[in-house]
């Protein structure tokens, strides 16, 4: 039998509001990704790439920040490399959009570089705003 790691999720006060909160910008991801007409981004040179590697990585951190054991965030960086592939191969289906292999690049060194920055103290930035939303939270309840 495989042994499935277990996630520490459970250290926030409120864990569901930051996974749907994941979940939310991966479906983001996702939408933009598939439409026909992006939004416009910036225009210096390679701010496209720049995108793509900032969104990626934010998304990579954001779950590293939540599934801190090193077999979860592998597990996250293999799907959201994946996922990022996946989503430039079926760009050739949309009108209006094509596959850049540059892309794919991009987002891979985002997801990488994500889960990299998750574990340094930076990684600590979610616990610290769930600690003061539970903090706030409670302060309004004794009001």
């Amino acid at each position: 039998m495989i042994d499935i790691p277990r996630s520490d999720i459970h250290r926030f006060c409120f864990p569901r509001m930051w996974l749907i909160g994941g979940w939310l910008y991966v479906a983001l991801i996702i939408v933009l990704s598939l439409i026909p007409t992006p939004p416009p981004v910036a225009s210096f040179p390679l701010s496209d790439k720049a995108g793509h590697f900032l969104v990626y990585m934010m998304l990579m951190f954001w779950f590293a920040q939540l599934y801190r054991e090193l077999a979860w965030q592998v597990c996250f960086c293999l799907v959201f490399i994946l996922m990022g592939a996946a989503l430039e191969a079926a760009q050739i289906m949309v009108p209006g959009r094509s596959c850049e292999y540059a892309d794919v690049v991009a987002n891979s060194l985002g997801v990488v570089l994500g889960a990299l920055a998750a574990r340094t103290f930076a990684g600590n930035f979610l616990a610290f705003l769930d600690a003061k939303l539970g903090r706030f939270i409670h302060w309004c309840h004794k009001l």
